[in-house]
């Protein structure tokens, strides 16, 4: 597979890499699973190029369709993107920069939280006026919820195309939500040198 992306590599009229930046399908692990899944890889990838689309400056966001036909076109895929060093990566795709990410869910604690409601009535036996016959009662109503809380930490490294590692950060997510590697990933990505306000 190295014969065909050198000769990719080298095909003529090839565009400079430079200041074009890609963004892979991401590595998603929940609950220890280390199996990938492979749709979630690329809404990651999706999420992490809508953060940055209009916010890396001079920087040529490459589209992440585009990214992954060539990927494919090159045997790359998710499942064994760790067999390329960053470096071959970038020159498969012709950029100047490669963002890597992966995303862990872990299921944490549960949550019971108990909601009651009071409400009185008010009744009065219009028959007799014995203050004895005025009766006040209250009604509870209960509603138990629980919620299932998550941990998630996002990781994010931006390679040059020479291979150098530029960048590299995990984050907790402060939140519980499933969804919370939303917030964790813009986060990361608005701290990067790519980043452009």
């Amino acid at each position: 597979m190295l014969a065909t992306t050198n000769s990719f590599a080298q095909s003529s009229g090839r565009v400079s890499s430079k200041d074009k930046i890609a963004i892979l399908p991401m590595t998603f692990i929940a609950n220890g699973n280390d199996l990938h899944d492979e749709q979630m890889g690329y809404n990651l990838q999706n999420i992490a190029s809508e953060i940055l689309s209009g916010s890396s400056g001079s920087l040529r966001l490459m589209d992440a369709s585009n990214v992954n036909a060539t990927l494919r076109r090159n045997g790359i895929t998710l499942y064994n993107f760790r067999d390329y060093s960053p470096a071959e990566i970038a020159e498969v795709l012709n950029v100047q920069y490669v963002v890597m990410g992966t995303v862990r869910i872990e299921r944490g604690r549960q949550v019971t939280v108990a909601h009651r409601e009071v409400r009185s009535n008010h009744n009065h036996d219009r028959h007799r006026h014995d203050r004895w016959h005025n009766r006040n009662r209250r009604q509870y109503t209960e509603r138990v919820v629980t919620n299932q809380l998550y941990e998630t930490e996002v990781s994010l490294s931006i390679y040059s195309e020479s291979g150098d590692k530029i960048y590299h950060r995990s984050r907790q997510s402060l939140l519980s939500e499933p969804d919370a590697y939303r917030n964790t990933l813009r986060y990361l990505l608005k701290r990067t040198p790519v980043y452009k306000r």
